[in-house]
């Protein structure tokens, strides 16, 4: 049996063997199929999605987000067809039915360091549960961005009208205070 070079070489970061461990805690399932993922991710059968920069958190935008669950390897989650009846093309069943993965890999391609390989690195930084964006804040600490990504001040708003409302009711409140003496 020949194995299959990796197109991308990876130097992981060193807490994603603890993050791996976890998930195998929780459920072994778990582990196998992240082990498979981050395999696919490796040997380029796989792409993430590309992350943006988001408000309240780190800059990650030159890192990518792979999400996984267990249900694809249910095999009754692929198949409601037979069951529900629906004749939907099966990614829009897939789509239409299942909830969104909730676990996901976090990663980045690298610039190839100095030598003869000149291919692109694969560093996987954070494998967990993709709740309440924790994920993307552990990964940024992991690359020491902890500054979140702040959205653009709001200019202070000059409402003319406002002000010209307040200015005239209290030029009312005096015209009829003292024509009371």
């Amino acid at each position: 049996m020949q194995s299959r070079q990796a197109r991308y070489p990876s130097n992981h970061h060193p807490a994603v063997r603890g993050d791996i461990l976890t998930l195998m805690e929780e459920d072994l399932q778990l582990g196998v199929i992240v082990l498979t993922r981050i395999g696919q991710l490796e040997r380029a059968e796989l792409t993430g999605k590309p992350l943006e920069a988001r408000v309240g958190l780190p800059d990650l935008s030159d890192c990518r987000v792979l999400r996984f669950d267990t249900q694809e390897h249910d095999p009754g989650w692929r198949n409601i067809t037979a069951v529900t009846g629906a004749h939907l093309p099966e990614r829009d069943l897939e789509a239409a039915a299942a909830p969104p993965p909730r676990y996901c890999i976090l990663y980045r391609l690298q610039d190839p360091v100095e030598g003869p390989d000149r291919r692109l690195h694969l560093q996987v930084l954070a494998v967990a549960a993709s709740l309440e964006a924790a994920v993307y804040r552990l990964a940024g600490t992991r690359l020491n961005r902890p500054q979140v990504v702040r959205g653009p001040r709001r200019p202070a708003r000059h409402d003319a009208s406002r002000e010209q409302a307040q200015r005239e009711a209290r030029q009312s409140a005096s015209r009829s205070g003292r024509g009371h003496t």
